[in-house]
């Protein structure tokens, strides 16, 4: 997890020094700045890929191209392999983040489309005058922004475009009322007023004063290929083992949330296939449920023992919720509603490993929540109320 901020405008880096401190927790191996009398760009790194030279901001030969970037390109040794042979010049010895300004200048815009991985970039065009700013297809990894009297603010957390004098601090009186009915407040609304959240495969272009949005990914769905179910879970099978394969691909240690359930057991065993070193698995548990033999704790150590796993615990209390509560108030910036205890796993995961796969995702793609469940008989409801229509 690494972090971008920055702001469009004269140079003022105390003011960037100031916003890059804020995101100290998300990258605390390295900084870097790039400034102009245009753009003003702060990036807070932790090292996952190309530990040496993967320094950021990044640029292309002439410099008139520079990026930040948070998160992780999985194709990027195919990627680079690509532009040398179209004869881009390279600076880092495999850096994913500097492939983003070379890929920007082979395919423009639609370079974004070439990207296996999770990110959110700011690329900005010096001759152009031009900032740009990328999500990925899923959302996966966040980037805030405002615009305040014509300058354009960005970051990967809401907490650093408040520490920018000319915002006005104001809560979004609609945000909140979507939460307390929802129990979370929908994108690209935040908890603060003018301040927004950039939606999963947008971009935001950034010239001269001007913004505006578009989406550089939309989710498709196909027609049913005439696959049958062991084809399909086939397929299935084949998709998750390149998915954590190519996740596996880092610098760093890496391990696994443990849950006990379907979704991360399956994640341990398939990561269990590509290497034949113990991987470092984590769990919580509850001290209340320590005695329950079908707590989640215990399906977790079960899964450990199959697949011979260095199995960690995070037993949590009540005592430990309370004391760590305004900790965990700040990281969100705003109300959420999620699980709180992955905060607290997530504390013992960061002194083992920088790098740790889960198995989230699962339940929303293969309808496993109650919502999901209930849709089907409705869309049959409004099947029959159509057809007695009729």
């Amino acid at each position: 997890m690494c972090g971008i901020c920055g702001f469009t405008g004269k140079s003022d880096t105390i003011l960037l020094r100031s916003m890059m401190g804020s995101l100290f927790h998300r990258g605390p191996d390295e900084e870097g700045l790039f400034v102009n009398d245009k753009i003003n760009l702060a990036f807070r790194r932790l090292s996952i890929v190309d530990i040496k030279s993967g320094q950021q901001p990044v640029h292309n030969e002439d410099k008139s191209l520079w990026s930040i970037f948070n998160g992780e390109i999985y194709n990027h040794k195919e990627l680079r392999g690509e532009l040398l042979k179209k004869g881009h010049q390279f600076y880092t010895d495999h850096s994913d983040s500097e492939l983003i300004v070379h890929l920007y200048e082979e395919y423009g815009e639609s370079f974004v489309k070439k990207i296996n991985g999770m990110f959110a970039i700011a690329l900005w065009n010096n001759n152009e005058e031009r900032l740009l700013l990328f999500r990925d297809r899923m959302g996966v990894k966040p980037i805030f922004y405002s615009s305040i009297n014509g300058k354009l603010v960005f970051s990967s957390e809401i907490k650093t475009i408040l520490l920018h004098p000319e915002y006005s601090k104001e809560v979004n009186a609609e945000a909140i009322f979507h939460y307390f009915s929802f129990k979370n407040i929908p994108s690209p609304l935040t908890a603060f007023q003018g301040i927004f959240c950039l939606l999963p495969g947008e971009v935001l272009d950034y010239s001269r004063g001007h913004i505006s949005k578009r989406k550089w990914w939309k989710v498709t769905f196909k027609e049913n290929e005439g696959l049958n179910e062991a084809q399909t879970k086939d397929t299935i099978i084949s998709l998750l083992e390149d998915s954590v394969r190519l996740r596996m691909g880092c610098d760093v240690p890496f391990g696994a949330y443990l849950s006990g359930g379907l979704d991360s057991s399956l994640i341990v065993s398939i990561m269990a296939q590509f290497t034949d070193k113990p991987i470092q698995t984590f769990s919580l548990g509850y001290k209340d449920d320590l005695k329950n033999k079908k707590a989640d704790l215990f399906s977790a150590q079960q899964v450990s023992n199959q697949f011979r796993t260095d199995h960690y615990e995070c037993i949590m209390s009540s005592k430990e919720l309370v004391d760590d509560l305004e900790e965990i108030i700040a990281a969100f910036d705003q109300p959420f509603s999620g699980t709180i205890s992955t905060f607290f796993l997530s504390k013992l995961i960061a002194k083992h490993v920088k790098v740790a796969l889960s198995g989230d995702g699962a339940d929303e793609l293969f309808g496993s929540y109650l919502s999901h469940r209930l849709a089907q008989p409705m869309h049959h409801l409004q099947r029959m109320q159509k057809k007695g229509k009729e």
